[in-house]
């Protein structure tokens, strides 16, 4: 049940998204950058999201909580990017002082039990960046759906090869089969609807849909 609103609840944001991104939003406007190039935040999108899942829930069980302190411990190596520098501790035992909590874009709690966990990105940095969050969905502890959202400017044939490398072929760390990925193109082969896409079944190839 909760899987299936939570998509719903995707695509509805996306859907407002597009407006913010066009100029057409009440809610939010979109701000030019130092460089005069107008910026592309996932915050909005996370923002729009959460008002969609609170009306379709209807009703007061659930609750939130942005940059939610990771259970486990984790290090993650900035000195040598070129090495797999990934390391966790369970439960962010004491005597290991290296390991510190890290942080959950969105956790889900449904009467007070954390039932999802959610990361967004938007801008498709490198594949360091995304296998920081693809390893802190993996590793986190209990039986929780689990989120891995990217929003695109502009996709193509290319752009989704480049994607399915830092999801697939990540030198750091892949996307796990227990996390569930969710894309969202604002134009897509100039098509200005744009797309969304998924995995597939075998997790290893990458699905799109009209919006």
């Amino acid at each position: 049940m909760l899987q299936e609103v939570i998509n719903i609840a995707l695509n509805d944001a996306f859907i407002r998204f597009r407006n913010v991104a066009n100029g057409s939003s009440s809610e939010f406007i979109r701000i030019s950058q130092i460089d005069g190039l107008l910026r592309l935040s996932e915050q909005e999108f996370k923002w729009l999201f959460i008002q969609r899942l609170i009306c379709y829930m209807n009703n007061n069980t659930l609750s939130f909580s942005l940059e939610d302190p990771t259970i486990n411990g984790y290090v993650f190596s900035t000195k040598d990017k070129d090495k797999k520098a990934f390391t966790f501790c369970k439960h962010n035992m004491k005597q290991y002082k290296q390991y510190r909590s890290a942080n959950i874009d969105l956790s889900i709690y449904e009467r007070g039990r954390r039932v999802a966990i959610m990361e967004f990105k938007a801008g498709n940095p490198g594949p360091f960046y995304h296998a920081k969050d693809f390893f802190k969905l993996a590793h986190e502890p209990d039986n929780v759906l689990r989120y891995f959202v990217e929003i695109y400017e502009r996709t193509d044939s290319n752009t989704l090869e480049n994607i399915k490398a830092k999801l697939f072929d990540n030198k750091y760390f892949n996307l796990s089969s227990n996390t569930l990925y969710i894309g969202y193109s604002l134009c897509h082969n100039e098509n200005p609807s744009g797309a969304r896409f998924n995995c597939d079944s075998n997790n290893r190839d990458i699905i799109t849909h009209s919006i």
